[in-house]
């Protein structure tokens, strides 16, 4: 049998409109605008949210189990985490709201995820481009037609993402969701690509954003050059892994721009540091003192789900509690500490490793390009959100090493790039 008639044999007939349907249904609670979070007159909305995300929650359940779905070294990491999370939100009396709704968000798409089929694939790949596209586009637009914002939070004007925080983060995504799009209906990235690119470099140019900025450049450039032999063969998680864990320990922990013209090189980046001479990263590095102070206070388990007070920063930022320790591995150690670390990273590792196996170099480029995206922005952003996790747990779907094996297939065949209406086999047979 031939490598083409292989791939039709073992592909299954198009997603109905039942399940787009949903898909929609699940994904949705997983974009909620800040809205939600931020404004004290949408708190019945918030419950309505809740309320739907617990739903969410119950129908991926119902899935995985219903579909013989496997409790990996991901999934069992992952679990563990949320697991002693809770524990430790229950003893150090933090907020069970945030208990309970960090817990679904996270756990949800890893249980709704690897039950996809195959057949299902192309259904969750459009769907979540579409909703993160519709959403951030309406944002964008609605600060042209808007422009005092549609409501004030602390005296600043917000639209329907939270501003300087939510949209990167879903724009790496978008990109991701888009290329993927594109690989499964087209085999090559094409104007679809393109499209989330230039939305995605739009909104995070409107925020100001420095770190993503420089992570969605990488995001486009690692895309875009991931096929050269040369560049191709170094793009690897290992390699991304450990440049994070460097940039960590120079930056974090021994703070290697308080050495540097950082004040020369904020302007340069946009950044304004007029109202606190010499804050280096417009004052993360109190949060990451402070962090780092409660720790060594609770380093096994962590607090849990809270705000934690950052002493010495309410003259920079005009206020003392904070919910982000704004750099990821801090975040987890510091909800979870450091068993929890080890639970996250056990998952997290996993991921990396079936990225690192993937035969397709399309898709390959495709979660690397997206995990270096996030680990350079999780040096100063607090990343632990559904976005990280949906994408982490594409890496681990089974359905996956399926579609690999056939986009391999096809690419090793030399097809890649064709025509699909020219080529021998139609594009729906991919998935």
């Amino acid at each position: 049998m031939s490598a083409i008639s292989g791939v039709s044999a073992v592909s299954r007939k198009p997603a109905g409109a039942r399940t787009y349907a949903n898909m929609v249904l699940f994904l949705v609670p997983f974009f909620r605008p800040s809205i939600i979070n931020d404004w004290a007159a949408a708190e019945p909305i918030k419950q309505l949210f809740s309320l739907w995300l617990a739903a969410a929650c119950i129908y991926a359940i119902v899935r995985f189990v219903s579909r013989n779905g496997r409790i990996g070294l991901f999934l069992a990491g992952l679990m563990g985490f949320l697991a002693l999370a809770a524990i430790s939100t229950l003893i150090n009396s933090g907020s069970q709201y945030l208990m309970l709704v960090n817990t679904l968000i996270l756990i949800s798409p890893c249980l709704f995820i690897p039950s996809l089929r195959k057949d299902e694939v192309l259904a969750f790949v459009r769907s979540a481009a579409l909703i993160i596209g519709f959403i951030v586009l309406c944002n964008q637009l609605l600060t042209i037609l808007l422009p005092d914002g549609i409501y004030y939070y602390n005296g600043r004007s917000r639209w329907l993402l939270e501003n300087g925080s939510l949209q990167s983060r879903w724009c790496f995504l978008l990109l991701f969701f888009a290329a993927f799009w594109d690989i499964l209906a087209k085999r090559r990235l094409s104007i679809l690509t393109l499209f989330a690119a230039i939305l995605s470099f739009w909104t995070v140019w409107m925020l100001g954003s420095a770190t993503s900025m420089v992570a969605l450049i990488l995001d486009v450039a690692i895309l875009a050059l991931g096929g050269k032999r040369i560049i191709g063969k170094m793009l690897n998680c290992r390699a991304i892994n450990v440049i994070t864990v460097f940039l960590f320990v120079g930056i974090v922990l021994l703070r290697v721009a308080d050495y540097l013209p950082y004040n020369d090189i904020a302007v340069f980046l946009g950044k304004d540091l007029t109202y606190h001479s010499g804050s280096t990263f417009t004052g993360r590095t109190y949060i990451w003192d402070a962090v780092i102070a409660s720790i060594r206070e609770s380093p096994l388990i962590g607090y849990g789900w809270q705000e934690y007070v950052a002493m010495g920063i309410a003259h920079f930022y005009g206020q003392q509690d904070f919910n982000s320790a704004h750099n990821l591995l801090l975040q987890i150690v510091f909800v979870g500490g450091f068993v929890g670390f080890a639970l996250f990273l056990m998952a997290y590792l996993q991921s990396s490793k079936f990225v690192d196996a993937l035969r397709s170099k399309s898709l390959r480029c495709l979660f690397v390009s997206a995990f270096a995206a996030f680990l350079l922005t999780s040096l100063f952003e607090q990343v632990l959100t559904s976005a990280f996790l949906i994408l982490l747990s594409m890496a681990v779907s089974p359905v996956l090493r399926e579609l690999d094996l056939e986009i391999s297939t096809i690419e090793q065949d030399g097809t890649v790039g064709e025509n699909p209406a020219s080529s021998s086999m139609d594009a729906r047979h991919l998935v």
